[in-house]
């Protein structure tokens, strides 16, 4: 018996478009949205959180371009389309059981705004002002208007809703030594974001590389350091070619670590702190 502190239970879940987002669910789930740009397509997914086992895939709606996911909350998916293309404001609501990929219920005419508890809170544009209205999560039916004051206080502190432990990154600005190492000293580096798990530093660094003309590419690497000895557990390249940097392309979910690999392949690996080697 000893310890043993690393990365393995590595699964992959490949798309023929490009996964735009990815969000977890309830169940230890992750329902995601598949772009492809070409045909002008949006389907969603479904794959289990331990072992990328697909749940269902390909599912689409009837607007077949212009919708995306919201959130997933307490295992209900919540989808949104567009009211106009060239606006980034969100309409209807359409709400799917995340395990099964089965529609429950939609509304045309409110805006989902978030969900708390066992309701949905949304909203609707009227003549003279927004109405607030409070949902059921399961049915979608009505429960009562809400005011503007004490929606506020309803959403200052909303339950997540996902029944997992999720950590997002924040930004960070010095590379670890392992990964300053792991490129020649002439390579310029720009930071991503880092989060830390159990002594473990997850970071993304963008490489600097020449570029047409007088331009540059970027090239987004995923470093996991163990933080007690600096050993470099774990290294992928995420994306080559980018020309700015990506933004939040990972994050952890339990004892898990979730990126899109080349916009196309989700990909995951289990973080291992103690165990049996």
């Amino acid at each position: 018996m000893s310890n043993f502190r690393g990365v393995h239970g590595l699964w992959e879940f490949r798309t023929a478009g490009n996964i735009w987002k990815i969000v977890p669910a309830e169940g230890r789930l992750i329902v995601g949205e598949e772009r492809d740009p070409e045909k002008k397509t949006v389907t969603f997914f479904c794959v289990a959180l331990d072992d990328g086992r697909v749940r269902w895939k390909g599912k689409s709606m009837a607007e077949s371009w212009w919708i995306g996911i919201e959130t997933a909350h307490r295992g209900i998916l919540f989808i949104h389309e567009y009211p106009v293309p060239s606006m980034p404001d969100h309409k209807k609501i359409l709400a799917i059981d995340a395990l099964t990929g089965n529609s429950l219920w939609e509304d045309g005419e409110l805006a989902f705004g978030f969900a708390s508890g066992a309701s949905v809170y949304a909203s609707k544009e009227l003549f003279d002002r927004r109405a607030f209205f409070e949902l059921d999560l399961m049915t979608g039916s009505v429960v009562r208007e809400v005011g503007a004051d004490a929606l506020h206080s309803l959403r200052a502190a909303p339950e997540a809703g996902w029944g997992l432990d999720v950590q997002l990154p924040e930004g960070t600005t010095e590379p670890p030594e392992a990964v300053r190492a792991a490129f020649p000293p002439t390579v310029a580096l720009e930071p991503g974001e880092t989060l830390r798990y159990n002594d473990m530093n997850i970071s993304n660094w963008y490489e600097v590389r020449p570029g047409e003309g007088t331009g540059r590419k970027l090239c987004e690497h995923l470093f996991v350091i163990d933080e007690r000895s600096g050993a470099l557990l774990y290294r992928d390249v995420v994306c080559d070619g980018l020309s700015l940097p990506a933004g939040s392309t990972f994050f952890r979910v339990e004892e898990r670590i979730l990126y899109v690999k080349d916009r196309t392949t989700l990909r995951s690996i289990l973080l291992s702190t103690e165990g049996t080697a």
